[in-house]
């Protein structure tokens, strides 16, 4: 199952990928010219680990071009490696893929790659904690291996876990205070869920 970038992006607030520098003008009188992007590679990333890739462009002078935007990710193999929110890359089983990220800016369009290398396996238990001082959970994607269990922590914030009605999804966890409440994933697919108690508190549960 893919994971699209729309949907994560509605799981997730968007983590800043672009940037790159004060700009010697306004954003929007700059022409772009070229894109790097950091890092260049990823070269051992552990299954069910993240980092992220963070896009600079310059400008035909080759100034820095403040507030980026257009800027796109696709991972050419989902099975070995998938793309979350603003560029955050997360390894889902040992092998290689690449990211192609693409950034179109007032009409140009530059285009670069990033190989990536992901080893290990994925685990099989995972934790997501629900904020005490804030509606979001921590971390908001998690990805385990096919009959994993992930671990929901609870703090004196109370919450509670809705899955979406898809196949394979674990009983809800109900609203929840100073517990932790585990629930086992025994169907490969993605599994979106959210807080019954704070609309808008969202995550995913990634199971391979």
């Amino acid at each position: 199952m893919r994971v699209t970038t729309l949907f994560v992006c509605a799981v997730m607030a968007a983590i800043g990928g672009c940037g790159g520098g004060d700009s010697t003008g306004p954003s929007n009188t700059q022409t772009l010219n070229a894109i790097t992007t950091t890092p260049s590679s990823i070269g051992t990333l552990q299954a069910g680990s993240t980092t992220s890739i963070v896009v600079h462009g310059t400008d035909t002078d080759g100034n820095p071009i403040a507030n980026l935007t257009g800027v796109s990710f696709l991972s050419q193999n989902e099975n070995v490696a998938v793309l979350l929110a603003g560029g955050t890359v997360i390894g889902l089983s040992s092998g290689t893929t690449q990211v192609t990220v693409t950034v179109s800016f007032h009409g140009v369009t530059k285009v670069a790659n990033v190989p990536v290398t992901v080893v290990g396996t994925l685990p099989t238990t995972n934790e997501i904690t629900g904020s005490t001082s804030s509606f979001t959970w921590n971390p908001a994607i998690v990805a385990v291996a096919r009959t994993g269990t992930v671990s929901f922590t609870f703090g004196s914030l109370n919450h509670s876990v809705l899955f979406a009605t898809v196949t394979g999804a674990p009983a809800n966890v109900p609203t929840t205070t100073n517990a932790t409440v585990p629930r086992t994933f025994n169907t490969a697919g993605n599994f979106s869920f959210e807080c019954g108690v704070h609309p808008g508190m969202t995550g995913m549960v990634i199971v391979r």
